[in-house]
């Protein structure tokens, strides 16, 4: 007989088990906190031609933290919001166009210095166990992050021409015919999907601000107690989505043509591509006391 051990049996086990000891322990600790937090982040990807993105994330959350001698059990939700920069390749794209005079030609494309933008608010459950020695500390474990709003901007510049067949040289620098010699900017809002992301997560840190006791005796920990750690996220799981659109799409118009650009993230030319958000930062933790039944002092039967 086999047996299968999933997330949803270890999230059982632990539950129970910080269950059992609450009921058979008199030295558990409960607390309530609220943090704050200020980092790093990047959505890592495999794509070839986009480069290491710079981004910075910072979030609020509270939560219920347990303690039991030395062993640590926390569980809470934060409130998350990153802002990355990816910068892409130098591209160039053609197209075979009708100009407004009906006639056909290849239209040339350059695009330049582009950069794609990611604002992304999201909900982050952590679930992690750890211990503590002395002042200091550290948790690890798993952690649910489920995007809620994520919007992409497309920052970038392009130059265009026409090559007709006819022609020896191209027809360059006629903005009347959207033939433009020097670069126009591209800039264009578009929402991003990601799927739901899990996170493996670790936090190291200390209690500040601790008044150490030399008298020999135990002193009461006090009922508000104030961390400060370093941490690091790392996606498990895949968040990206695949698209039908292109990275660069191209509309015939009475006109003339009309240029769109659409976020790496969500363009053919991204799909089956890997993206694992990272995040390294410092976090601050407000630690509040539960109240719970007295100590014994002087027992009488």
């Amino acid at each position: 007989m086999t047996f299968r051990c999933s997330r949803a049996h270890i999230l059982a086990f632990m539950l129970l088990l910080i269950g059992s000891i609450s009921r058979v322990d008199a030295q558990v600790e409960h607390y309530v906190y609220a943090n704050a937090n200020l980092g790093y982040a990047a959505p890592l990807d495999n794509i070839s031609f986009t480069s290491t993105p710079l981004g910075v994330a910072t979030g609020l959350g509270f939560g219920y933290w347990l303690e039991h001698r030395k062993l640590i059990f926390s569980a809470g939700l934060d409130v998350d919001f990153s802002h990355n920069n990816l910068f892409i390749q130098d591209q160039d794209y053609s197209l075979r166009a009708l100009d407004t005079e009906g006639e056909v030609f290849d239209y040339e494309v350059q695009v330049r210095n582009r950069h794609d933008e990611i604002n992304q608010l999201s909900l982050r459950v952590p679930l992690l166990l750890g211990a503590r020695y002395k002042n200091f500390y550290f948790r690890a474990g798993q952690v649910v992050d489920l995007s809620v709003l994520t919007n992409g901007m497309v920052d970038a510049n392009f130059s265009t021409s026409g090559l007709y067949d006819m022609a020896i040289d191209p027809f360059e620098d006629m903005p009347n015919h959207q033939f433009y010699q020097n670069y126009k900017s591209i800039n264009k809002h578009n929402p991003i999907s990601f799927g739901m992301g899990l996170d493996a997560y670790l936090e190291m840190g200390g209690e500040i601000g601790k008044i150490v006791s030399v008298t020999g005796f135990d002193t009461p920990r006090p009922k508000i107690r104030y961390m400060l750690a370093g941490y690091v996220s790392y996606g498990i799981l895949n968040i990206h989505k695949n698209s039908n659109s292109n990275i660069i799409d191209f509309e015939n118009t009475d006109n003339g043509i009309n240029i769109a650009a659409n976020h790496i993230y969500s363009a053919t030319q991204s799909n089956d591509a890997r993206v694992a958000p990272l995040e390294i930062g410092i976090k601050f933790i407000v630690i509040f006391c539960i109240p719970g039944p007295k100590a014994c002092v002087m027992c009488h039967d």
